[in-house]
């Protein structure tokens, strides 16, 4: 099933057709499980998050009435656009620790096709609401490789794991909320849509927790302006992201 045209046709699930505009709620009201550093028995290291994972949000279950994903590529060929910045708030670590270092991001995003990457970009903000784009803290070209089938499919859409390493780690305030948001360039047709991750609890969900209902999206061609991405449908809650790095004492 392809869908490309405004608003409407940026969300895929099959279940979930209504979109509902909702109130953001606070995202200090809003982060599941606490800000300490969480060990699950159960815990698989995800594909992005295998070594010094720090967060990784959740799994996507293709197996439950509320899947879905929102678009989150560039597609030149189409001439079609849209990015989704999903907020963490670092934890403070083992060691009370106020900083973390962090080296490398993954989106998982799903396709109906074999996504062919020509370039990953990276941004972290701060300050982020509906309407307002707040403030680029960092943001380039990631270092990337080819994404990586998660092994996650569901009705004719297959997960990849697009992971960017970042040209140098980036040391951010423990405690703080932040937005980070990854758009892949592909040369072929086949957009790429952000995988949720709303089953509570997150499925896989390790690390910090995970800050609901404060995602925003961007897209002109889409008439879509920094939208809360509640707001778009309220299967978008949480995205499946993942972050790998270190704890430090300070920022340097």
């Amino acid at each position: 099933m392809r869908m490309f045209r405004k608003i409407n046709l940026l969300v895929i699930s099959m279940f979930v057709l209504a979109c509902l505009a909702i109130q953001a709620q606070s995202p200090t009201s809003n982060v599941r499980h606490n800000q300490q550093t969480e060990f699950h028995p159960q815990f698989v290291s995800p594909i992005g998050c295998s070594s010094n994972c720090l967060w990784y949000s959740g799994d996507i279950d293709f197996g439950a009435p509320n899947w879905d994903g929102l678009w989150n590529s560039n597609v030149p060929n189409l001439g079609e656009e849209l990015q989704v910045w999903v907020p963490f708030v670092p934890g403070y670590g083992p060691w009370l620790t106020s900083a973390v270092q962090i080296k490398t991001v993954t989106f998982n995003e799903h396709s109906t096709g074999i996504p062919a990457v020509t370039n990953m970009t990276f941004d972290f903000r701060t300050g982020m609401s509906a309407g307002n784009a707040g403030t680029v803290i960092y943001s380039g070209n990631c270092n990337y490789s080819a994404p990586v089938a998660t092994g996650r499919t569901g009705y004719g859409y297959t997960e990849y794991a697009y992971t960017c390493v970042l040209p140098k780690t980036i040391t951010l305030k423990s405690g703080s909320i932040y937005w980070i948001n990854l758009t892949p360039t592909l040369s072929n047709d086949y957009a790429a849509y952000l995988s949720n991750a709303i089953q509570s609890p997150e499925l896989s969900h390790f690390g910090w927790g995970d800050v609901m209902d404060d995602s925003f999206a961007y897209g002109p061609y889409f008439d879509v302006n920094y939208a809360n991405t509640d707001t778009l449908n309220t299967a978008f809650s949480e995205f499946s992201v993942g972050m790998t790095g270190q704890y430090v004492n300070a920022i340097r």
